[in-house]
């Protein structure tokens, strides 16, 4: 089998396995989606051009943190910009309703894959825990992860000390249709306080 073709049937299978997960997890018919970014900040536009060279994403720590292996070796923690998944590896809290689902779209969508990291001056290098901040795109599809994280239903748009990060609106927008038809946390957990 080609290489191409082995590339395709794991996309598949990874695609098939995180529907299964995110449509068992929803409290009506409606299932999440799965391979849909629908925006015009995707396939259209591609990659910017301001995005990094390509790294290997080697472990997902949680649902919005990432780490990925450099051209040089160096292993990087990222920490995905403007969403925010439950809680699942926060020393000493405890796992978040949605939060295991979150990891698991996570895993399934990035471990592995080749993707390239944007930066954006508004929310700066890194945070307070020294993980990288940036928008994670796909490499094999030009997708921005941080954008299907949202509209899957997997994550909230989170906006950090009212920073106005470059693709809020778009988020927000996201954010709204995944819960006004109940996809992911927004079908099972109940509203944040």
């Amino acid at each position: 089998m080609s290489d191409r073709r082995r590339t395709t049937t794991a996309v598949a299978a990874s695609l098939a396995a995180v529907a299964a997960l995110l449509t068992s997890c929803t409290t009506d018919s409606n299932a999440a989606p799965t391979d849909t970014v629908s925006s015009s900040i995707t396939m259209a536009t591609g990659v910017p051009a301001e995005a990094g060279p390509e790294v290997s994403v080697t472990r997902v720590i949680d649902g919005d943190t990432i780490v990925v292996r450099t051209a040089t070796g160096e292993d990087r923690t990222v920490r995905l910009i403007g969403v925010d998944t439950p809680e699942t590896a926060k020393p000493g809290a405890p796992v978040d309703c949605f939060g295991p689902q979150a990891s698991e779209y996570t895993s399934a969508m990035l471990t592995g894959r080749v993707v390239r990291l944007e930066a954006d001056p508004a929310a700066g290098d890194t945070d307070r825990y020294g993980r990288h901040l940036a928008y994670v795109w796909t490499v094999h599809d030009q997708r921005l992860f941080n954008l299907a994280l949202i509209e899957a239903g997997a994550a909230r748009e989170y906006t950090y000390r009212d920073t106005r990060y470059r693709y809020r609106d778009t988020f927000r927008a996201a954010e709204r249709n995944a819960q006004s038809k109940d996809f992911g946390l927004w079908g099972k957990c109940p509203p944040p306080e």
